[in-house]
């Protein structure tokens, strides 16, 4: 069996929005550095907030049908 092909996309910042923008269109924000390697939610967990990535690379696993997981998708940050 050939192995499973593994994708590296680079994508560019969806929005450009200045610290101070940021801070006055959501009030309620915080900043929050995680170190890498670090699980901020897991597949199936309840939504209890919204994350932007401003700066960094991040990593998105889904679990296969039969356990395991595999990259779907992956951003970096300029």
């Amino acid at each position: 069996m050939a192995a499973a092909k593994r994708t590296r996309k680079r994508v560019g910042p969806i929005i450009t929005i200045k610290p101070e923008e940021l801070a006055r269109e959501f009030p309620r924000s915080k900043n929050v550095s995680y170190a890498a390697g670090t699980t901020i939610f897991k597949e199936g967990s309840k939504a209890e907030c919204c994350y932007l990535i401003i700066q960094g690379k991040v990593q998105i696993l889904k679990k296969k049908q039969r356990g395991g997981g595999r990259p779907s998708r992956r951003g970096e940050t300029k």
